[in-house]
């Protein structure tokens, strides 16, 4: 599975922890899309690269929101803004998203982990 990540300028200590995470993992190539300021760049940057090839994306911002209203502007693109286990699971289940966007001041990192494991578990 290959997976793209990318983040706000602040969100770089979050997105290099689930980097880390994610390369230790069996069958799981990480793309790193490095960081922005500017919400409309993240979108297209992630948006593309998901568009261009079989990928599945994950953005850290602020709140994930304005990531997720952005992205689903995006032919093709079904983002998600997504808090906890349960909303992984209906997201992946029955929404097929292809971004999954995190908060950075809504979900800390090791939650962050167990709702990306839901995806490429």
């Amino acid at each position: 599975m290959e997976i793209a990540i990318i983040s706000d300028q602040k969100g770089v200590d979050t997105k290099n922890f689930i980097i880390n995470y994610l390369i230790d993992k069996d069958n799981v190539n990480v793309i790193d899309l490095g960081s922005y300021t500017d919400t409309k760049e993240i979108t297209k940057h992630i948006t593309k690269e998901i568009k261009d090839g079989n990928i599945f994306g994950i953005i850290i911002s602020k709140t994930g929101i304005d990531s997720c209203i952005s992205c689903n502007r995006v032919k093709d693109i079904r983002a998600a803004f997504i808090v906890d286990i349960n909303s992984a699971l209906i997201s992946k289940e029955e929404d097929n998203i292809n971004i999954l966007c995190l908060g950075r001041l809504t979900t800390d990192p090791d939650k962050s982990i167990n709702i990306i494991d839901v995806f490429i578990g």
